[in-house]
């Protein structure tokens, strides 16, 4: 019985050691309150933060748009993994959009 109480500080070291949290992604962009959507499901709003559900996923695709500029896209992959992780996205993801050319948005 002793040892079983030995393991569980070991075990709850290692769950912190590797993540157990649920991943996320803090998304912003210049301007602000731009439409955002990952892998082509709308998220919300400029500043968002996205939980990513699927730890086994190796990458994300991002995209912001807003009226009267140009829409971003980004392919984020996993980086850093080793023999316990497979690796993390980046924390942050900042995209500054640049304006369109369109006389409707010249006014």
């Amino acid at each position: 019985m002793k040892k079983l109480f030995c393991w569980i500080p070991m075990i709850g070291l290692a769950m912190a050691v590797t993540g157990c949290a649920t991943p996320r992604i803090d998304i912003t962009s210049e301007p602000s309150r731009a439409a955002v959507s990952v892998d082509n499901e709308y998220i919300g709003k400029t500043p968002v933060i996205h939980k990513i559900k699927d730890d086994n996923r190796d990458t994300l695709v991002i995209t912001v748009e807003k009226l009267c500029y140009e829409s971003d896209l980004r392919r984020l992959e996993k980086k850093g993994g080793g023999l316990i992780s497979s690796g993390e996205f980046p924390d942050k993801v900042h995209f500054v959009l640049q304006p369109t050319r369109s006389e409707d948005c010249q006014r």
